[in-house]
């Protein structure tokens, strides 16, 4: 009885350790962008701002940016996931996406980085059939060496989004390149 107890206790105190290890978001801004790391100026945030509540009016999904000064050992997926959830991005549908940026870790990749666990986009239930895995890898993949040199304006990204409409066939909200479609959904 007294090994069960402390194997009991054990377990409780293993998995609170876990609990307290846990990513903790910080405060959802009032508009579309975070830049809790400082890196964009005014002029800027307010641009990107706007071109975002503008996609979101014209197009449905809300797009959430957060550029945080260091990821803290956590993974990216961790991170954009708590934020996601605890932020509620997106409306009854599901129909977020949040792309998250590690600075301190991106600038630490180097520009010639092939890949950065610094930086990605999640996105919300609502929308994984439209915009899919290999559709966020690709956008990612294609800015990745901006990001990692220190290029965090995203500048590039109301023009990533603008291939986002719909199906002229099927009514439904499709994410294109100009090579083809990525993705379908409803």
């Amino acid at each position: 009885m007294r090994n069960l107890l402390a194997f009991f206790l054990f377990l409780s105190v293993f998995f609170a350790s876990f609990e307290a290890q846990a990513f903790d978001p910080p405060a959802r801004p009032k508009g579309m962008v975070l830049d809790a790391a400082n890196v964009l100026d005014a002029p800027t945030e307010s641009k990107l701002e706007s071109q975002l509540k503008t996609f979101g009016e014209q197009h449905g999904p809300k797009v959430v940016v957060v550029l945080l000064p260091s990821l803290d050992g956590e993974t990216p997926f961790d991170v954009s996931h708590a934020i996601f959830q605890d932020w509620k991005i997106g409306d009854e549908s599901n129909n977020g996406v949040l792309l998250l940026v590690g600075v301190q870790e991106a600038l630490a990749a180097g520009p010639n980085a092939k890949k950065c666990g610094c930086i990605r986009i999640h996105v919300g239930s609502g929308l994984e059939g439209s915009l899919t895995d290999k559709a966020t890898f690709d956008i990612l993949k294609k800015h990745l060496a901006q990001i990692t040199s220190g290029n965090l304006m995203l500048v590039w990204l109301p023009s990533s989004m603008t291939f986002w409409r719909k199906s002229r066939i099927s009514g439904r909200m499709v994410w294109r390149t100009k090579a083809g479609r990525f993705g379908s959904g409803s």
